[in-house]
């Protein structure tokens, strides 16, 4: 039994409840790292293929900003929150 007590009440989310939390999950990363995808985005204006080369640090910097709050371990958290809280509600 799981340290909450909700262990037998609680059930796999479905895959459309899973998508609803990656969405958030992924909405809440792009609120957090706006100032570094407006810096690639300003970089990538006016740019076609050179923009592979030319804005390589700021989309490196986009990618590990995003990484932050995107990677598999965040996004378990987050389906394991929105299990208990489901949990919690029935």
């Amino acid at each position: 039994m799981a340290e909450d007590g909700l262990e037998d009440r609680r059930r796999p989310l479905t895959n459309r409840r899973k998508d609803v939390v990656r969405k958030a999950v992924y909405a809440h990363a792009f609120k957090e790292c706006r100032a570094e995808l407006e810096a690639y985005i300003g970089c990538m204006q006016g740019r076609m293929l050179s923009v592979v080369w030319a804005c390589r640090p700021e989309n490196r910097t986009m990618n590990e900003c995003l990484h932050q709050f995107t990677n598999p371990a965040c996004l378990d958290k987050a389906y394991e929150e929105e299990e208990r809280r489901l949990a919690a509600k029935a």
